[in-house]
């Protein structure tokens, strides 16, 4: 018996696997956010909820950037080794650590360490974080000015 879900959640899902093809890790649930045009986190947590609830993806409890799509396996033409890809995904989860706690009241050297890590992401070939990444500390400064 098929599982059936609405189109919203059809979306996410192809959003979630395209995410997760293109850069080798899955999205936080901000760059879903951001990414679908929802207009708040919890509108995304009920739709991986839902999509969870049918078997279509997992999640692993507190851990970011855990989704996983059931069933799908990685494509084997992809180049990366494992170790690239985990380095990666410690990589960005340390740039978005390095936004909360700079967004939290952060100053000018955690800034200065912002810049450093995200044009690392640069460096490294990491266009698709880099240009989110990137965009976000636009914003910030365009803030903090």
């Amino acid at each position: 018996m098929a599982v059936q879900i609405t189109k919203k959640q059809k979306r996410l899902l192809d959003y979630v696997i395209t995410f997760i093809d293109e850069h080798g890790y899955s999205p936080s649930y901000r760059e879903i956010q951001r990414g679908m045009g929802y207009s708040s986190v919890a509108t995304v947590a009920k739709h991986l909820d839902n999509l969870e609830m049918a078997g279509l993806i997992s999640r692993k409890d507190n851990k970011s950037r855990s989704i996983e799509v059931v069933g799908r396996t990685r494509d084997p033409l992809r180049t990366r080794r494992p170790a690239n890809q985990a380095e990666e995904k410690w990589l960005v989860q340390e740039v978005e650590r390095q936004f909360e706690l700079y967004e939290e009241g952060g100053n000018e050297a955690q800034l200065d360490e912002l810049f450093v890590l995200v044009g690392a992401l640069k460096i490294l070939g990491l266009a698709g974080p880099f240009t989110i990444f990137a965009e976000r500390l636009r914003q910030v400064q365009a803030t903090d000015n």
